[in-house]
């Protein structure tokens, strides 16, 4: 069973490129873990936030990631 999320983050930076970034977010539903990184990370509108993979709970748990928070490692 799922419990959350990998999640995508492409900032813009200089010169017209995009870095990326992979957060986990253990919310069970996919928008809500989009919106946490979001929040997370103060993202600005023209940020791509976009969802890659779920991850098992167990995952999270051997990372001591809690529910409902975000994380990156």
């Amino acid at each position: 069973m799922s419990d959350g999320w990998a999640i995508l983050v492409m900032p813009k930076v200089l010169g017209g490129d995009q870095s990326r970034q992979i957060y986990y977010a253990r919310f069970q539903d996919r928008v809500e873990a989009e919106e946490a990184v979001r929040k997370r990370i103060g993202a600005a509108s023209d940020v791509s936030v976009e969802t890659q993979a779920r991850i098992e709970g167990r995952v999270f748990d051997e990372m001591k990631v809690k529910p409902g928070t975000v994380s990156q490692w």
